[in-house]
């Protein structure tokens, strides 16, 4: 027990902290640090700050009867005829949307897969889902730097796929 000392508290001990102390104690607010940006990170964050851009092509509605939750099946609703571009659901009928971790999880990267048709035109559109993050055109599937799973899903099931 002895070389858990220093984790006292979280272990059930008594905290050396005051109440007095706590009642007094000030949050400061978060400084921005933006001027100590690297010039390339400082471009990118403004890239993603921009107005966002009206979407080209018309979402619709999902039915009411069909769950919001993210990991549910969701049937796909139809009406892609008119785009340029197709997504093509997985053998086991999901949205091939995908989160790889690099680094120890310090890179994260969202990946799209089975795309079909205007690769250009669903990378543009893209861009306006996602606030101008990064996104890299790879055979047979997009890259997109950053978390944006929830997002795209939610996006790409109210295109109709």
């Amino acid at each position: 027990m002895w070389k858990y000392r220093r984790f006292r508290t979280s272990i059930g001990g008594k905290s050396n902290v005051k109440e007095e102390y706590m009642k007094s104690f000030i949050v400061r607010q978060p400084t921005g640090k933006l001027d100590k940006l690297h010039p390339a990170a400082k471009r990118i964050y403004n890239q993603m700050i921009q107005e966002p851009q009206a979407l080209k092509f018309k979402l619709q509605n999902i039915p009411e009867n069909q769950s919001n939750y993210y990991w549910d099946i969701i049937k796909p609703i139809g009406g892609t005829e008119q785009l340029p571009f197709k997504i093509i659901r997985t053998h086991t009928d999901n949205l091939p949307v995908y989160m790889i971790y690099k680094n120890g999880r310090a890179i994260q990267e969202t990946v799209i897969r089975h795309i079909q048709g205007d690769v250009e035109e669903f990378k543009n559109e893209l861009k306006k889902v996602v606030s101008n993050a990064v996104v890299i055109n790879k055979v047979g599937k997009v890259i997109i730097k950053g978390k944006h799973t929830e997002k795209i899903k939610f996006w790409l099931r109210r295109l109709g796929f």
